[in-house]
């Protein structure tokens, strides 16, 4: 008979260390209840267990899990509890209230009265954090009540909660830690390639604007000129009707004509250019004055919308989320034609992808506008073909496009860089190839008209 005692003894014994190393290897706070809820039952026997967390600061209690208790409790009847009162109240990090005490305390409500009801219970507090305790309360129906032994054990259990909880407490913290360096390393990261981009795009700017200056004068001589040729030949062309037909002059005036016609054709582009890059880098020195965004921006998406039907017949859906009377201070001619570039790129990419796909393409255009803790949050989707990630870093290089030959210069979105800037906003480009283009913008709204 001994020896089969002691054989019980040394399994409860057994299962006693496995329950606390089951405990104390429990990654959270969730698995840490669930052990307590299921396997202290391997060494001691017990009808009702209680669990909840306790916020010091804004005294929030949340029940965590109840076993062999009908009913809920509101956390009113547990804010007026003695005993929860009597543990939180204690300042020590671990606080055990013993049976004695319990009976001891004037009963408030029904939460205490089926506790004081228990023939033993157990009650611990456990600091989990600065601002954050648990209670965990076991409660026995046994007439022996609690043995000194099972009290014994369920404080050592209480000490093990205790040590894994502070041990949960900082690995939480250190991996909230991690994610803000990791955050703030990415914002550092982004700030970098922002500054180097704007420098490069400052040095490129200040070449391209010297470069265009340069070119302007002569190139405006060629077009001036070929207007001259051309008036020259209808004067020809006068003086010919009152004389015998000439086949002969006739062609080659006609010859001449054509190629008139293509110099003062790419002329007219190569001054476009010009202009773009004379625009682009004087942007900054423009003067602000007060607009609705709102409205601006659905007059830019109008016009631009407009343009692509007379050259494309394509069906686009439109819809627009824009907030009404968005007022600040911009550069209202560069911002409409900043925003007209960005729709135009839009329904260009839409119009390709309708091309290559037909009927069966659905082409879409999302457009929201709204006001984020004071600042104009702009966002374009399309569902075009997207932008490859290898060159998303350089579409805002000037003369970087993706558009076929003499369908684009490559200035656009450079062009639309230099205006957000200017207006001390940024810009940022997602896009997933054959799926969307996404173009978030944020403007801080300004009340005061900056100085021109």
């Amino acid at each position: 008979m001994k020896h089969f005692v002691q054989q019980a003894e040394i399994s409860k014994y057994t299962s006693l260390l496995e329950l606390l190393n089951n405990i104390s290897t429990a990654s959270s706070y969730e698995k840490v209840i669930s052990i307590l809820k299921s396997k202290v039952k391997w060494v001691i026997d017990f009808q009702k267990l209680f669990i909840i967390f306790v916020n010091s600061e804004s005294n929030l209690i949340t029940v965590k899990t109840s076993f062999g208790i009908e009913g809920e409790f509101g956390e009113e009847d547990l804010q007026h509890s003695a005993i929860l009162n009597y543990l939180i109240s204690n300042k020590h990090d671990l606080t055990n209230l013993s049976e004695k005490t319990i009976y001891t305390l004037v009963e408030q409500n029904e939460f205490d009265k089926l506790w004081k009801e228990m023939k033993g219970v157990f009650a611990s507090k456990i600091s989990i954090s600065n601002k954050e305790n648990a209670i965990i309360i076991f409660g026995t129906d046994l007439k022996s009540g609690f043995l000194k032994n099972e009290m014994l054990q369920l404080n050592i259990i209480s000490n093990i909660v205790q040590s894994n909880f502070s041990r949960i407490q900082s690995s939480l913290e250190l991996f909230e830690k991690n994610r803000e360096l990791e955050n703030s390393l990415q914002k550092v990261k982004t700030i970098q390639k922002t500054i180097i981009l704007q420098e490069r795009l400052a040095s490129l700017g200040a070449v391209t604007a010297g470069i265009a200056h340069e070119l302007k004068n002569p190139l405006h001589l060629i077009l001036n000129y070929t207007r001259v040729i051309q008036e020259q030949i209808e004067e020809i062309r006068e003086d010919q009707k009152n004389r015998e037909p000439d086949t002969t002059l006739s062609i080659q005036l006609s010859d001449i004509d054509s190629f008139t016609e293509v110099i003062t054709k790419h002329s007219t582009i190569a001054n476009q250019i010009i202009n773009s890059m004379i625009n682009q880098h004087s942007a900054e020195g423009k003067g602000s004055e007060q607009v609705n965004i709102s409205e601006l921006i659905h007059g830019s998406l109008q016009i631009s919308y407009h343009a692509m039907r007379a050259r494309n017949r394509v069906e686009v859906e439109i819809v627009e989320d824009v907030e009404k009377e968005i007022i600040s201070f911009v550069n209202k001619e560069n911002l409409n034609l900043a925003m007209i570039n960005l729709f135009d790129n839009a329904f260009y990419t839409l119009h390709k992808r309708s091309l290559s796909e037909g009927k069966s393409f659905h082409a879409k255009i999302l457009v929201k506008v709204t006001k984020v803790k004071g600042n104009l949050s702009i966002s374009i989707r399309d569902n075009g073909f997207g932008i490859d990630k290898s060159i998303i870093e350089t579409v805002f290089n000037p003369f970087f496009t993706t558009k076929d030959p003499g369908e684009g210069m490559g200035l656009g979105l450079s062009f639309v860089y230099d205006v957000i800037n200017n207006h001390d906003g940024t810009i940022d480009i997602n896009s997933i190839k054959n799926d969307y283009t996404k173009i978030d913008i944020f403007l801080p709204i300004k009340s005061i008209k900056a100085a021109a």
